[in-house]
């Protein structure tokens, strides 16, 4: 039984004879090795500017708000939103993440996107020092 399954994910390695390792963004249910993939050839790209203001997004930029549709990555994300404020608009910016586990998997996300793949060789090295200072500043 043939079926599609939509489903975003992110090369993380390449490997050989046109394989690769990918982090699906979202639920995997369907998906199995081997399964044929469709190369988009586009980034993962989120929205910016005002619009994005006060609301609450999911990893592929969607809203989960319930403020209906807007025209996004968890930490990447946030970064990126803020990254566009302070150079475009030369504003101060404020990341507020809403936890240490957040805090913690956005650590692992940048040290994946660097290459490091954190179920091998761990989180971020600064890992430790972040933590520390955060828990001093509580």
């Amino acid at each position: 039984m043939k079926y599609e399954i939509n489903e975003t994910c992110e090369v993380q390695q390449l490997l050989e004879n046109k394989r690769v390792w990918a982090v699906a963004m979202s639920a995997t249910d369907g998906l199995t090795r081997g399964m044929k993939v469709i190369d988009t050839g586009a980034p993962l790209s989120v929205p910016v500017g005002g619009a994005t203001l006060g609301r609450i997004f999911n990893v592929l930029g969607e809203p989960v708000d319930d403020l209906g549709p807007d025209r996004m990555r968890v930490g990447l994300t946030a970064l990126t939103m803020a990254e566009y404020f302070r150079d475009v608009n030369e504003q101060d910016i404020l990341l507020f993440i809403d936890n240490i586990f957040r805090f913690v998997q956005v650590g692992s996300e940048v040290s994946a996107l660097l290459g490091r793949m954190p179920s091998a060789v761990g989180y971020q090295l600064t890992l430790s020092t972040e933590m520390a200072i955060k828990m001093m500043a509580n």
